[in-house]
Formats: C-alpha cells, sequence, structure tokens
C-alpha cells in the first residue's frame, strides 16, 4: 500500500507516560495547555481518555502501549500535529449527535498515522474490548464488522476549494459555532498529513 497524502478540503470515515502503580480506581490526571488526558490502569492494560477543552490534542504522540479512548469531539488544531505509533487501539466513547465522540483534523492541523502490514493503527468503538497479546495490545474481537454507528469515525478538514459560493462550509454534525469544524478555502495543495495502514471500525 503506498503512502496517502491527505490534500483536501474535507474528509470522513466512519470511525510516553509512565506510572508508578495505578489501580482501577486511581486515575491518574495529566493537565497540558491544550487539553485533558486521564490516566487509568485496569488488568495491566492502561487506558488515557481525552477530553478537548477547546485547544485541541497538543503536538502529542499516541503510543501504543496505552489505548487511547476519544471523549467527545477531539481536535487537531491548527499548527498542531497528532502522531501515532504503529499497533495503536484509538476508541471513541459512546454517543449521539453533538455529543458522540470523533477525532477531527481540523484545518492547518496534522496527523502522522503510518502504521504497518504487521502493526495497523485500530480506530475503534469503546465496546470493543482489549487484551495483552504475544506482548502487545490487540482487539478481543468482542464485535462483529456489520455493527455500525457506535462512534463518530474521524473527520479531516482542510483548506481546498469546494463548490459552496461562500468558500467555506461548516461540517454537518458539529456546531457552527464551532470554527474548528469549517473547511474549504483557496490551497487546493493543502495537505493534512498521511493515513496508513489503519482500520476504522463500527
Amino acid at each position: 500500500m503506498k503512502k496517502t497524502l491527505l490534500k483536501l478540503s474535507v474528509l470522513l470515515f466512519g470511525a510516553a507516560t509512565l506510572f508508578s502503580s495505578c489501580g482501577k480506581d486511581e486515575p491518574v490526571e495529566e493537565e497540558t495547555p491544550a487539553t485533558k488526558y486521564s490516566y487509568v490502569e485496569e488488568d495491566g492494560i492502561v487506558y488515557a481518555t481525552v477530553k478537548d477543552f477547546g485547544r485541541g490534542t497538543g503536538t502529542k504522540i499516541f503510543s501504543n502501549d496505552t489505548v487511547w479512548n476519544l471523549d467527545g469531539l477531539v481536535f487537531v488544531n491548527k499548527n498542531q500535529t497528532l502522531t501515532i505509533q504503529p499497533g495503536t487501539i484509538v476508541r471513541g466513547l459512546a454517543g449521539q449527535g453533538d455529543r458522540a465522540s470523533a477525532l477531527v483534523v481540523a484545518r492547518g492541523g496534522m496527523i502522522d498515522a503510518e502504521g504497518t502490514v504487521t502493526d495497523p493503527i485500530i480506530f475503534t468503538s469503546e465496546f470493543d474490548k482489549v487484551e495483552v497479546s504475544g506482548g502487545k495490545l490487540a482487539l478481543e474481537g468482542t464485535k462483529t464488522a456489520a455493527e455500525s454507528n457506535l462512534w463518530g469515525g474521524i473527520i479531516v478538514l482542510g483548506y481546498a476549494e469546494i463548490s459552496r459560493a461562500a468558500g467555506v462550509q461548516s461540517i454537518e454534525g458539529i456546531a457552527s459555532t464551532e470554527s474548528r469544524g469549517r473547511y474549504g478555502g483557496t490551497d487546493n495543495n493543502d495537505n493534512s498529513g498521511i493515513l496508513k495502514y489503519i482500520s476504522i471500525q463500527h
């Protein structure tokens, strides 16, 4: 599979922190200038819940030793880069409408999600349970391929020209008052990053 550069107005898909001892009922919270990451360990697996408070993910690495749970709309803002390591599992928490969970790459944001043949990056629902298999995090296979609409998926927004006369449009499902939900412009060479060897489920 060839590396894919994301040069677009809108693209819809749809779906190293060290710990000492962290029990199921002892969440660890990391406050950053960008957003809030809450960590908890359960059955030997570290889960990070990501909540966006308007300032995006920040320039951040989602590492493959952690399960990353998206709580609501999580944006990669302008001038931010989200890097996702091969073999990483990213899950959207349950929600409908404006409470749906999704990963949104805003105009000017970048995503570098380059999996491999043997270690693809998996985007799925929180209802897909995770296990440790062969020393790596893997899905237990609790959900079937036919089950859909369990989370909001991935939305990539860009600066390329669109057919609307106004030149800029708000993406459906995100409030029109949210400026990070807009797409369109005049830059047909816009590049939003790379998605390679990924699986988007449910």
